[in-house]
């Protein structure tokens, strides 16, 4: 399993590459400029190795643990964000009224190049991935992700949402 974490004071984002064509990411805390630099890294590589290797690949987002990021750090991502020609769906889970507010501020400003689709569950982003990836042709890591645990922050005094059970 390649598991990734990369933080920025107490939020974090953890990426796990252990189930391809299918990534998971899961976000802690409130994104900064910096942890968005980050992502922002590990994607360039990522879509450059799979667009020179023909590969395709789907991103399970867990959001349900970030605090709503601010003004300054959302029109950064949409300043910064790029394309990705290898990916075939984007799925967030997204719990909180203030961050699916977040995500369509995105939306907004990025248009086609932020084609994120939202769910309430774990299980229904793994669910609408399966189903991309099997429509083009490739097998979904159905088994391998039947048992799958959310990751532990780094940090456990991090910043939360309200309402959080974590």
């Amino acid at each position: 399993m390649t598991l990734q974490r990369y933080t920025d004071g107490s939020a974090e984002l953890v990426i796990d590459e252990g189930y391809a064509p299918l990534i998971v990411m899961t976000w802690f805390g409130e994104p900064t400029n910096q942890l968005i630099d980050k992502y922002l890294g590990w994607a360039r590589e990522l879509i450059a190795d799979n667009v020179a290797n023909d590969r395709k690949i789907a991103v399970v987002a867990d959001c349900r643990e970030v605090v709503r990021p601010d003004a300054t750090v959302r029109r950064y991502y949409a300043d910064h964000a790029e394309d990705d020609p290898s990916l075939i769906i984007s799925v967030a889970v997204i719990d909180s009224a203030l961050v699916r507010g977040a995500l369509t501020a995105i939306r907004w400003v990025l248009g086609d190049r932020f084609a994120v689709v939202s769910v309430p569950t774990l299980e229904e982003a793994f669910e609408r991935a399966f189903e991309a990836v099997e429509a083009v042709g490739l097998t979904a890591p159905r088994e391998a992700l039947a048992d799958y645990e959310v990751p532990t922050p780094l940090y456990v005094d991090a910043p939360r949402r309200a309402g959080s059970s974590a």
